[in-house]
């Protein structure tokens, strides 16, 4: 057979077109038969035609028992889990119309981990963009990306990834955004296997979590026992504490080269600031306080 004879799937029979083929360990078969498979599925081209017709059959299947399946909860944004928590079944998709998608609909017990990870991206900035200056020392701008993978026992799929929170990426270690994304990667963890993974219960955990009355106060609890325990380690006077959590007492952190935020308490009103003027009341940063954070602290 030449290169560009035609060839025939050899699970539906059709002649495949330019481009449509899609290749077996023991045959050929066109890329709308492929479709079918499960997304998660990474195997196509070391399996035979008879393990592609098993698979094809388990989709049809499954495709008829999701029209029973009724989730009960939705974890994630993008590439979403549709939770049905009381029969403890679930499906991994980003289609709006999951039923449609024909997502395969796994039994939670044959999740075996919920592993998440996260990645670190910096990018130097510079005190001439054009020329390239560096600061001294280097100052960065992070990005931090959580992704979650899922290992299963299943026929045909061992494991499932996605980035967690999708388009929204934290720019530091001890920003809201980040704890968010913990506690989410926490959330979907408990969700699948709770006897795996016991739910960590902290001050900003959404109430709408499934987290019984007993677990909210052993959270509490352990709180309670972190404030007691760092209580001996606050900082100095003079000292303060940066994103990439270095201590430091100059203006720029020795670590990371990121300049001191500025935070001042008005002496009007008592709210508490980061910019030149009081966000209650209008008035002033003193001139204390800028002395007190160096000549030349950037203010807003």
């Amino acid at each position: 057979m030449g290169l560009f004879d035609k060839k025939q799937c050899c699970i539906c029979g059709e002649d495949i077109g330019f481009l449509g083929n899609r290749k077996l360990a023991d045959g050929n078969m066109c890329s709308k038969c492929a479709a079918k498979l499960s997304p998660f599925f990474y195997e196509r081209k070391a399996s035979t035609m008879a393990q592609i017709k098993e698979q094809l059959a388990y989709r049809e299947a499954n495709q008829r028992e999701l029209e029973h399946f009724t989730p009960t909860k939705v974890y994630n944004e993008g590439m979403k889990i549709y939770l049905d928590d009381i029969n403890r079944r679930f499906v991994v998709t980003r289609a709006t119309d999951y039923k449609k998608d024909n997502p395969d609909l796994i039994d939670c017990a044959r999740v075996t981990a919920a592993e998440y990870t996260v990645n670190e991206d910096r990018d130097e900035i510079y005190k001439d963009e054009k020329e390239r200056t560096h600061y001294d020392p280097p100052r960065y701008n992070y990005e931090y990306t959580f992704n979650m993978k899922l290992t299963v026992d299943h026929p045909y799929i061992d494991t499932i990834r996605f980035e967690v929170k999708e388009g929204d990426r934290p720019t530091s270690k001890l920003s809201a955004s980040y704890r968010s994304h913990e506690r989410l990667c926490n959330m979907i963890q408990n969700a699948l296997r709770p006897d795996l993974y016991p739910l960590v219960v902290t001050a900003d955990t959404p109430l709408d979590s499934g987290t019984s009355t007993g677990a909210a106060l052993a959270g509490l609890v352990n709180t309670l026992n972190d404030v007691f325990t760092n209580a001996g380690s606050q900082l100095k006077e003079g000292e303060w504490k940066c994103e990439c959590g270095a201590i430091n007492t100059t203006r720029f952190c020795g670590n990371c080269g990121k300049e001191r935020p500025l935070r001042w308490f008005c002496p009007n009103c008592g709210k508490e600031n980061s910019s030149k003027f009081c966000v209650g009341c209008g008035t002033k940063i003193p001139d204390s306080v800028l002395k007190e954070y160096g000549e030349g602290v950037s203010v807003k």
